[in-house]
């Protein structure tokens, strides 16, 4: 007899899953709110264009290792042409943002002839789980 591969009625209902990172992280007197994408620093809203956010999120969410420009330019410029100067200016619009000084690097590293890393020290903020 074939196998059944319908809904398993021992479980209530189908598990959401966990979301891969916190959704709020905060690093050098900046907050960054994944879930509402909103930047404060030093407690005040920040203008952030939408692409310099999906930025600095990503480098965030992958801050264990230097994120290649070709890895960034796949995630945040899908099926688009990227010149490297226009990456270069999208960086320097996130450092202006979060008060990273280009010549000390102290949040956002340039990996000389690779990409960029998030090396500032973070603390990831889980919000409360709702109730229902």
């Amino acid at each position: 007899m074939g196998e059944f591969l319908g809904w398993d009625a021992s479980r209530s209902a189908p598990a959401r899953p966990e979301p891969a990172s916190p959704d709020v992280f905060q690093f050098n007197r900046c907050r960054l709110d994944a879930r509402s994408r909103e930047l404060t620093r030093a407690g005040k809203l920040v203008a952030i264009e939408q692409r310099a956010f999906n930025l600095l999120l990503y480098l965030i969410e992958h801050r264990d290792r230097a994120v290649s420009k070709e890895e960034l330019h796949e995630a945040i410029w899908p099926r688009m042409i990227l010149t490297e100067s226009a990456l270069t200016r999208c960086v320097m619009k996130v450092r202006r943002a979060i008060g990273d000084d280009p010549r000390r690097q102290s949040v956002i590293k340039t990996v000389h002839g690779h990409g960029y890393r998030f090396v500032a020290p973070l603390e990831s903020i889980k919000p409360p789980a709702a109730h229902g």
